[in-house]
């Protein structure tokens, strides 16, 4: 198993390190036979093998086939064991321990990178066609029955659309101007980062409230309700357009969970008892005699968005307090505000789809050509 593995990763050269990742190093590496770049990240691991989180990610990423979704390319094992013999190395030296590398999709940078750096340069087309693809691919994941958990920023990865990808939106995009110009310079995202993913089953015991990061997580999961559903990632989506529209500034911002949901309530208005029924009975005794929050317009927090009506009604609706109230993904997708992107996504979508199953045809060919001939004898 370790000439395997050794043979494994010589597939792949490492070309320099990319950044820290939550469990180690990310690089850049180039696959020899494929020619392409990649990305290889360290996954977590316990004395007893795989994290949970590690086996959530991998399992998920295999199910989950999607353009506006990262790759999973290849997962490398390397076995635990003695160390290698080394000259005047000492007797007791401690034995190789097991590792693995998850190898995935390599974009540019993440949302959160982008707008930190170059606040100024992602215009609202450039908005839309990022959020319709974030809602196709959570879309995608939750007719699939799988919860993400913790869309935010730094888990969009963006990058310049490949040349047939961009030629078929520009092709679709029938209105002049702006929007043909959006789609032939669009960009590509995928949602990264499914440790915290989980399959989703309205009839399930409950699941933990402790996910989302905080300035993206929904007042229900503040409240500590652990029977919810895929809006959570819908609300967290919701904070993402109202990010971009505030160039990279978060619209709800708190160093705690309780200073966050005053902060979503402040914004947003305390929900009334017809609004939000459960409500009282989740906040308990400690919200008896919390002061009520008048709500505050939606163009007055996000001033962008003010001269467009339909961007703001589908911001409302995605980010509605009461999760009952709250759009899904899919709905969110056929909201007025994306019709004159819908035809470019769509092409988009289906060339990029088209991309990834010729891509596949040729690993499978050469996967056959390099495989040695039957035996006859």
């Amino acid at each position: 198993m370790a000439l395997t593995t050794a043979l494994h990763k010589y597939l792949y050269v490492k070309m320099g390190k990319i950044g820290e990742g939550a469990y180690g190093s990310v690089f850049r590496a180039y696959h020899r036979e494929t020619h392409e770049l990649l990305a290889i990240k360290a996954a977590a691991m316990t004395e007893y093998g795989l994290s949970a989180s590690t086996l959530r990610e991998i399992t998920t990423l295999k199910e989950l086939r999607h353009p506006n979704i990262v790759g999973l390319r290849d997962v490398i094992m390397s076995p635990a064991g003695p160390p290698p013999p080394r000259q005047g190395a000492p007797a007791s030296m401690p034995g190789r321990k097991q590792s693995c590398y998850l190898v995935v999709e390599l974009l540019h940078c993440d949302l959160h990178a982008f707008m930190q750096h170059r606040p100024h340069a992602l215009s609202m087309g450039m908005a839309k066609s990022i959020m319709y693809q974030l809602l196709s691919g959570l879309k995608h994941a939750h007719a699939h029955g799988i919860m993400h958990r913790d869309i935010k920023p730094m888990n969009i990865l963006m990058g310049p659309a490949p040349p047939d990808v961009t030629s078929a939106a520009a092709a679709s995009a029938m209105a002049p101007g702006d929007v043909a110009s959006a789609a032939a310079g669009r960009v590509q995202i995928k949602i990264a980062d499914f440790g915290l993913a989980r399959p989703y089953l309205p009839d399930e015991q409950p699941y933990t409230d402790w996910v989302v990061t905080l300035f993206y997580r929904p007042p229900e999961l503040l409240l500590g309700c652990k029977s919810y559903t895929p809006t959570v990632d819908v609300w967290s989506a919701g904070c993402i357009l109202a990010e971009m529209a505030n160039a990279g500034s978060p619209l709800f911002v708190s160093d705690s969970e309780l200073g966050q949901l005053d902060a979503i309530f402040a914004k947003l208005g305390t929900p009334s008892a017809k609004a939000w029924p459960e409500l009282e009975q989740m906040l308990g005794a400690a919200g008896s005699g919390a002061r009520a929050h008048p709500q505050q317009p939606l163009k007055k927090l996000v001033p962008r968005l003010a001269a467009d009506p339909q961007a703001l009604d589908l911001l409302g609706r995605m980010l509605a307090p009461n999760p009952r109230h709250r759009l899904s993904a899919a709905r969110a997708l056929a909201h007025p505000w994306f019709d004159d992107i819908r035809a470019a996504e769509t092409a988009a979508l289906q060339a990029a789809m088209a991309a990834e199953a010729a891509r596949l045809a040729r690993c499978g060919a050469a996967a056959k050509t390099a495989a040695p001939p039957p035996c006859t004898c």
